[in-house]
């Protein structure tokens, strides 16, 4: 009888430890609110222009802490904040188009690749229930014609808001994507910045503009040769359209803007998207500048930024 009692008293022991422990570790247990843990956003695989369906979420997060907690709107990632608590949010803009070869009068060596995007982190104090809309930034599309010649499209920024409506969201934090690359560039494509603007090399002439990128409150500008600006958040951030195939010269920058406000390539490469996108800048001529950078939003506390660290598709990292 004594060893009876004894073998329910360990296993009971047992078993409680085995819940808490979980708990104490930091590990997100959907079955009690009140525990840590660590949830990342990615695009789900998807690439281009259009944000993620909610198959392809559903497969990228079969088997982990998000299974079943994320559902998609034209894109956008709808999470619900499991308890109320301090919530460290680090969000990845993406990074620019190309990675083919590069020009020796220009600037030569991988310096004419996609630029990378932008990373921001701030902690912000959410109430259980509250709906996180997560924008995750693709790559800008890219466009390789042979060894030295193409461009592409610009990157898309990450974007966190809050909010029950799309368009009434609040926003609290948006990491700009990189500019796009191109073979024959006199410039480095510019980064995603840390600033709220947009950052963009000095234009080189009156033609050949690539499309803007889009921004928090705006969609990017329209450029020349039918590339379009990407998408603002009212409008869901989808990319930018590049100038279509016909065109005269086969080594334009024929990139989509990514997902999350991506500018379309023409002549010169894509802008990011951001909080603000990237400015439009022209080119004139046998160089051409790089891509520019969209601009970032932090409204946290103990923010830690940092310029140009996204060399892929973006992500958003969010811890309690």
């Amino acid at each position: 009888m004594r060893k009876i009692v004894l073998f329910l008293l360990v296993f009971f022991s047992y078993s409680v430890n085995a819940q808490i422990v979980p708990s104490f570790l930091g590990v997100y247990d959907k079955k009690n609110p009140n525990s840590t843990g660590t949830v990342t956003f990615t695009n789900c695989s998807s690439t281009g222009k259009s944000g993620p369906s909610q198959s392809d979420c559903n497969t990228s997060y079969s088997g982990t802490s998000l299974e079943g907690d994320v559902t998609l709107s034209s894109g956008i990632q709808l999470w619900t904040v499991p308890t109320t608590a301090t919530y460290t949010i680090e969000v990845w803009g993406a990074k620019g188009g190309y990675e083919g070869g590069c020009h020796s009068n220009g600037v030569g060596s991988s310096n004419c690749h996609g630029a990378n995007g932008a990373r921001m982190k701030g902690e912000f104090n959410l109430t259980s229930g509250d709906i996180l809309r997560i924008a995750v930034g693709q790559r800008g599309e890219s466009y390789i014609l042979s060894s030295t010649q193409g461009g592409g499209g610009g990157a898309g920024g990450s974007f966190v808001a809050k909010g029950n409506d799309h368009s009434s969201a609040t926003k609290l934090i948006i990491a700009g994507g990189g500019g796009g690359g191109h073979y024959y560039s006199g410039s480095n494509p510019i980064p995603g910045q840390i600033t709220e603007a947009g950052l963009g090399n000095s234009s080189t002439g009156s033609g050949y503009g690539a499309a803007g990128g889009g921004s928090w409150s705006s969609d990017g500008a329209d450029g020349t040769y039918n590339s379009k600006g990407g998408k603002g958040w009212a409008n869901l951030l989808v990319g930018g359209d590049r100038t279509p195939d016909g065109s005269s010269n086969s080594h334009w920058s024929r990139g989509d803007g990514g997902f999350g406000g991506g500018g379309g390539g023409s002549w010169a490469a894509g802008p990011g998207g951001g909080y603000n996108g990237g400015p439009l800048v022209t080119s004139y001529g046998n160089l051409t500048p790089g891509g520019s950078g969209g601009g970032s939003y932090n409204g946290g506390a103990n923010q830690d930024n940092s310029i140009g660290v996204g060399d892929s598709n973006g992500k958003v990292i969010i811890t309690w």
